[in-house]
């Protein structure tokens, strides 16, 4: 129920599909959904669901937060602890990066030259093309 299932499939899935008519499975899923420990177990679920997007801005404002408390609390072991978590978390993801460019087939480090020397205005390796003979038989174009 928690992500998005109807209460009589939630009923089904937990006690199956025996007999009876689909209305009183309605029922019977309507009236457990409503008994305290039960609503609270499906409010619990719904609120581990988060979608992706709010997490994605959650973790956003934590790293807001973790860079606020690095900078300017005033206690200054809130202030190391902080900077160490931020350390961690750019490791992390340099060491992601890394493996991403790792895994490219494209070679990020003579790319970034090549783009370096064309802003920069000097002249970048050249390819020579060569026309290819025509097969026997037929006439060049």
């Amino acid at each position: 129920m928690a992500s998005g299932t109807p209460k009589t499939t939630a009923y089904n899935q937990v006690y199956g599909n025996n007999g009876g008519h689909k209305a009183g499975r309605q029922v019977q899923a309507s009236e457990l959904s409503v008994r305290p420990n039960v609503a609270q177990a499906i409010a619990t679920y719904e609120e581990q669901l988060t979608p992706i997007v709010d997490m994605r801005r959650t973790r956003q404002e934590m790293l807001s937060n973790m860079r606020w408390l690095a900078t300017e609390s005033p206690d200054h072991k809130v202030r190391l602890a902080a900077t160490k978590m931020l350390h961690d978390i750019a490791e992390s993801r340099e060491e992601r990066e890394r493996t991403l460019i790792s895994k490219s087939p494209i070679n990020v480090s003579e790319l970034l030259q090549e783009l370096e020397s064309l802003r920069a205005g000097r002249a970048v390796k050249t390819l020579e093309l060569e026309a290819a003979e025509a097969p026997a038989g037929e006439a060049p174009e």
